[in-house]
């Protein structure tokens, strides 16, 4: 992969971020939404099942939580309505597999959903569905808290705004997918609403661990955008001024994510693991 030149004197650059800083707005990240680009950890697949009869009790302990802000664009907030009803109180057994694509399904208007905002190369247009890469990233979250394992995720193509660099999950029907694993011992339930102005993502089983967790990320580097001026002519068909952006810009990133684990009792950092890399495109802007 060809990385960009790198940009001197980078705020946070090399630096471990906190995410709960990021979501209390302590770290400034670009307004931007996103769709698709590669950053696979993991293989194998396995689809998730609905509840059987044969399905043991559910602990009502919260292993694993996230809640993430979305926008009022009434379309998105649809379709993210949508894609929680969707995963809202799947069971996994233990050593099962979820996967988003299957239990969600193709995205289409018979469904209800609505075009909404994906990206296709460098513009944002509507597409059937669009948004819903949030509920895949606000449970992707909530995966790492529980400490679950990661079966397959992939990175955005340009930064998201709603959730910590390197804490995003993207997904698309026929392409990128979300899957995780329940390598625990016991039943894990999946609760997950979007309302109030957030997705809400909660993993209910039963908590064996001494530990828990949370997640760092690192920006390795930053690629900054350029910025191109055009002069629009009076009365264009696409109905542009002088000074409007015809492409938004977005900042470039090279990040990595760690999964730290911390006593209960003692508060101690007991380990401090890899979890992905992940590689954000800039975006150069046109005026």
């Amino acid at each position: 992969m060809i990385f960009q030149p790198l940009s001197q004197n980078i705020p946070g650059m090399g630096q471990v971020i906190d995410p709960q800083a990021f979501q209390s707005g302590q770290v400034d990240q670009q307004n931007e939404q996103a769709c698709a680009y590669a950053v696979e950890s993991g293989k194998g697949c396995q689809h998730s099942n609905q509840e059987s009869p044969n399905t043991q009790s559910v602990g009502q302990v919260t292993v694993g939580q996230n809640k993430t802000a979305h926008t009022g664009d009434a379309n998105r907030n649809n379709n993210l309505k949508l894609a929680c009803e969707a995963i809202n109180g799947v069971i996994l057994e233990p050593g099962e597999t979820f996967d988003y694509n299957t239990v969600v399904g193709k995205r289409t208007e018979e469904k209800g959903y609505k075009p909404a905002g994906t990206y296709s190369g460098t513009k944002l247009i509507d597409t059937v569905g669009g948004g819903i890469c949030q509920v895949s990233s606000t449970l992707y979250y909530a995966c790492l808290k529980g400490n679950l394992k990661i079966v397959e995720r992939w990175a955005h193509r340009f930064a998201p705004s709603y959730i910590p660099l390197g804490m995003d999950a993207t997904v698309s029907w026929g392409g990128p997918d979300f899957r995780f694993k329940n390598n625990t011992n016991y039943p894990i339930r999946i609760e997950a609403t979007a309302d109030g102005g957030t997705v809400n993502v909660s993993l209910v089983g039963t908590d064996e661990k001494d530990y828990y967790v949370e997640l760092q990320y690192e920006v390795l580097a930053t690629y900054g955008y350029d910025t191109t001026f055009q002069t629009m002519v009076a009365g264009n068909s696409d109905g542009y001024r002088d000074g409007d952006f015809i492409i938004q810009p977005h900042t470039g990133y090279s990040v990595k994510t760690y999964r730290c684990k911390y006593n209960k009792e003692t508060k101690e950092l007991i380990s401090k693991d890899d979890e992905d890399a992940s590689y954000y495109n800039k975006c150069d802007a046109v005026v």
